[in-house]
């Protein structure tokens, strides 16, 4: 039979070094987050500055989703994701905070999509103004619900890219099928 013995000091010095090694770990698997969703982001139009504070904010779900056992890049995707909404959030809250009216500050997200295509050599998106009229009123109902300022932001953006959406889909019934 095997006796275990506790050694005070050997146990902490055991407790300090596996802390030092999952603080190394975590710090690692940070940078390297951060790195590939700043590289992401920026390929997909977001400014540095932007994609850096992607990236930052999105490193939290990422760790978790990693240390849940989630598939590496499904923890990147979702955590990248994550990051770019709680950036559009954070801007939005940051133009709220300079005295821009809700449907100003949710335009002026929207125009960040613009400076997007713009930086990746694209036309950007026109967007009809009922579909505008549809989002600040999605914004709205998130606000007046007191939801975050990033899912007010998310919901307007995804009120635009369903109708999007639907109207690709309606083009497409329209078109004939080619052989």
């Amino acid at each position: 039979m095997v006796d275990f013995v506790s050694h005070p000091e050997s146990d902490a010095a055991n407790q300090a070094a596996v802390q030092d090694g999952l603080v190394s770990l975590v710090e690692d698997l940070s940078r390297r987050f951060i790195a590939r969703a700043i590289a992401d982001s920026i390929a997909q139009g977001w400014s540095l500055p932007h994609a850096e504070a992607a990236g930052a904010l999105g490193t939290a779900l990422f760790l978790e989703l990693l240390f849940k056992g989630a598939e590496p890049e499904v923890a990147v995707s979702r955590g990248i994701g994550e990051g770019r909404k709680l950036a559009l959030g954070e801007m939005f809250k940051t133009e709220l905070k300079h005295g821009r009216d809700r449907h100003t500050a949710f335009l002026n997200i929207l125009g960040l999509h613009e400076d997007f295509a713009r930086r990746l050599g694209r036309e950007p998106q026109n967007v009809p103004d009922d579909w505008i009229a549809m989002a600040l009123a999605v914004v709205d109902e998130m606000a007046a619900i007191d939801e975050p300022p990033e899912d007010q932001v998310n919901a307007g953006l995804m009120a635009i890219a369903r109708e999007a959406l639907q109207q690709a889909m309606d083009a497409a019934e329209r078109e004939p099928i080619r052989n």
